[in-house]
């Protein structure tokens, strides 16, 4: 579907895929001297492929010119189909058999259903079912079918699979269940299942966060109706969470009328799908906004503290002047002078403004920050209440912040009037302490509140506290096997790790292998021009720069002046024809093409997406193309799985190349942030004075870079959290061969408890 045009192969490939062995040869010159060639071509295609060389135009010439050296003719400057049907069958019977292979069959078929109705179960797209078919049939031998064939085999067991699926899933549902998923896509003449003309189905998407308490209360409200909805919902925990993923995904795809025309089966295991996606979804996104609205806080918190503290020190600047004057007369005056006497001669005003003005000064310093967030807490309180709400669990004994919620709930409910004494206050900060109660001694809810939604913001950042239906912030426990599935998993996992089971023996093997490379190391260092012991220290050396000489700088101008403009998109279809990137963009289940320029689509949309140019303004530049069909390219191939794939691909062909070598051998990476501006009502978007000011919120794009610069990992992030806390991240869900022994960043990005967990070592 997405193909770019005629294969092209690398020496190593060529070598690989279309050499002959010596049984090879004798097996050639069996044929007729025309058919020679076609034999061998036949020959490498099936053992490589599982299919004969049907398509002359799809041959790589270099193989061509490659097979007719090893058979000693010389390559024809165009490949030609054989003239006769009758020879080019007897070649193919004869390569058939001499490779072992059999024809595909209506008892190879069953075989293959069989082993696909597994993966098709567990969520597998049609593509890679395809793929997986042609993998089980090449190691069985079995000559496979067309590729359109294999694409119908597959398309109908995944539909039957998927049908199978949607019945096993919403036969668990209860008829309220069902009357209640009817009535959110209208299917139950419902008159408020369409609200400003759209079904209640896409109102559950994340609201703009324009403001916090809007978004909070707004969010907490779809969350409320999400759990009414799922109320009652059977545990669908034997289903795979790729397959809930991937059912989500594609209900998100579609609108409530849409939804209202499938089978009734399919439309309740979708929706509830989407619904659990999105109950999970809106969690983290209250988790994340509460987080900011904190951190926003505290900032704003501490500068209007420093300020009003810079408008007092100077005003208190004469009144210090004032009370060192005083002190100065007490000190060197007659000592027979009176108070009265002093107080007149230096200035009772003056004396009492001096005063006012130091006390003031101490009191900002003992409390400045304390004030200024009482003076915040009104605008925090719009959002509270609804992020009070939240389940909020805890398996480290974080008792204190469990009871403090109960109570902080019992208060907004109306159950209580005022803070009991005896309720937790160890959270709030040290320095708050003495401003915790009134003059009256009674606690003061406004800070207290705002301390306990700071230490449970650090909660949720440690785990202490979490969310058992959260993604982000769910319970640590969740996230492990449990006794049985451990049990039954225990062996391969320690296989997939190349570990032993036996945690002595590994314990001996690591001990073994640290002494090794320490008595390397030490025998090394008096050859060792980069490392060296001073005083007790270890000791780096960095190799000088490069001078960059006058010849080298005109070289420079000289290839620049060389390099020809080239065209974006000719960049895409080339990098394509070397690595196939768009074979990444898969679609979801239900995905039709409109049109037949498929391929030509695709690239539009992502230079459309990659340059901010838009759909809309990319559809009025492109001949052939709307902004309707770009639009349709973009909901259905590219989402973040596939976008993850194409990069996958780019940059394991990237790291294959000589060129690449030349900057590193791979086993170092590093990893850094740059800052955007964002808008007012982005999620994760934080101030960031440094660079935008005290007005305008930014985020930062975090990316992973290996010392072949190949960039194996990006994310959006907020600027207001330490950059480490999203370092181990990308290492860790790497997808490409890239295995970094030692990783690089900068102090943002550094903290000790980061290193410990990964088994490469950190430099700041």
């Amino acid at each position: 579907m997405l193909d770019a045009g005629r294969d092209e192969v690398d020496l190593g490939v060529l070598l690989r895929d279309w050499s002959l062995t010596k049984g090879d040869l004798l097996e050639i010159q069996r044929a007729r001297s025309q058919g020679r060639l076609w034999t061998a071509l036949h020959l490498c295609s099936l053992r490589r492929t599982g299919r004969f060389a049907d398509a002359p135009e799809r041959i790589p010439h270099e193989a061509i010119v490659h097979l007719a050296g090893q058979i000693g003719i010389h390559p024809p400057a165009r490949l030609a189909i054989l003239p006769r049907q009758a020879t080019d069958s007897a070649i193919r019977n004869r390569v058939r058999e001499y490779l072992g292979f059999v024809p595909f069959s209506a008892d190879a078929e069953a075989r293959l259903t069989a082993s696909l109705a597994e993966l098709a179960l567990d969520g597998l797209g049609s593509a890679e079912l395809v793929e997986r078919a042609e993998a089980f049939l090449l190691a069985a031998h079995v000559v496979l079918p067309a590729r359109t064939a294999l694409e119908r085999l597959v398309a109908s067991l995944n539909r039957q699979a998927l049908e199978a699926l949607f019945t096993r899933i919403a036969g668990r549902f209860s008829a309220f269940t069902r009357a209640a998923f009817d009535r959110l896509v209208g299917n139950a003449g419902d008159d408020d299942a369409e609200v400003d003309g759209k079904s209640t189905v896409g109102r559950f998407r994340t609201p703009p966060a324009s403001s916090m308490g809007r978004f909070t209360r707004t969010a907490g409200e779809r969350l409320e109706e999400i759990n009414a909805l799922l109320h009652g919902l059977p545990d669908l925990s034997d289903i795979s969470q790729r397959v809930l993923r991937q059912l989500a995904e594609l209900c998100r795809r579609y609108d409530g009328h849409a939804l209202r025309r499938f089978p009734a089966a399919k439309r309740y295991s979708l929706l509830a799908c989407f619904l659990l996606d999105r109950r999970q979804g809106l969690l983290d996104d209250m988790v994340q906004a509460h987080d900011n609205h904190m951190t926003g806080l505290m900032r704003r918190a501490r500068h209007a503290a420093e300020a009003d503290a810079r408008q007092l020190r100077q005003a208190a600047e004469a009144g210090l002047v004032t009370l060192i004057d005083t002190g100065e007369a007490v000190f060197i005056g007659d000592r027979e002078e009176s108070v009265a006497g002093l107080r007149e001669r230096i200035g009772a005003d003056r004396l009492e403004k001096a005063l006012m003005a130091c006390r003031a000064v101490a009191a900002n310093d003992a409390r400045g920050v304390v004030d200024a967030v009482i003076a915040r807490y009104p605008d925090l309180r719009k959002s509270l209440p609804a992020f009070w709400s939240l389940p909020f669990t805890s398996d480290t004994g974080r008792d204190d912040l469990l009871a403090a919620l109960d109570v902080v709930r019992r208060l907004d409910q109306g159950a209580i009037k005022a803070l009991p004494e005896d309720v937790p206050t160890d959270f709030v900060p040290a320095g708050w302490q003495k401003a915790l109660r009134d003059d009256r001694g009674q606690l003061r809810r406004s800070l207290w509140e705002t301390a306990l939604a700071l230490a449970v913001r650090d909660a949720l950042r440690s785990g202490d506290l979490h969310l058992p239906h959260s993604r982000q912030h769910a319970g640590f426990w969740s996230l492990v096997l449990d006794e049985r599935l451990w049990a039954s998993s225990r062996s391969a996992c320690y296989a997939d790790l190349g570990l032993t089971d036996q945690p002595a023996a590994h314990l001996v093997q690591l001990a073994r292998e640290i002494s090794s490379a320490a008595t390397a190391f030490a025998d090394g260092l008096a050859t060792n021009s980069f490392a060296s012991i001073d005083q007790g220290q270890l000791s780096l050396s960095r190799p000088d720069a490069f001078t960059v000489t006058a010849e080298l700088r005109s070289l420079r101008r000289l290839i620049e002046s060389r390099m020809p403009r080239i065209r974006l998109e000719d960049v895409l279809l080339d990098v394509d024809r070397r690595c196939g990137f768009t074979r990444a963009f898969r679609p979801l289940a239900g995905y039709e093409p409109r049109g037949t320029e498929t391929y030509r689509t695709l690239l539009a949309t992502l230079i459309a997406h990659g340059t901010n140019l838009g759909l809309t303004a990319m559809g009025s530049s492109v001949e052939r193309l709307t902004a309707a069909d770009l639009q349709h390219a973009s909901r259905w191939l590219v989402r973040d799985a596939t976008l993850k794939a194409a990069n996958v691909q780019i940059i394991e062909y990237q790291h294959r190349l000589t060129f690449a070598a030349i900057w590193g051998d791979g086993r170092l990476s590093s990893s850094d942030g740059q800052r955007f501006a964002a808008p007012p009502g982005t999620l994760i978007g934080a101030y960031h004075p440094r660079y935008f000011g005290y007005y305008d919120r930014a985020v930062s794009v975090y990316s992973h870079v290996s010392d072949r610069l190949g960039v194996y990992g990006t994310r959006v992030i907020s600027c207001a959290p330490r950059e480490a806390t999203y370092v181990l991240t990308s290492i860790l869900d790497n997808d490409t061969s890239i295995d970094p022994e030692m990783h690089t960043t900068d102090t943002h990005g550094f903290t000790e408890s980061v290193c410990l967990p990964h088994r490469c070592d950190f430099i700041r």
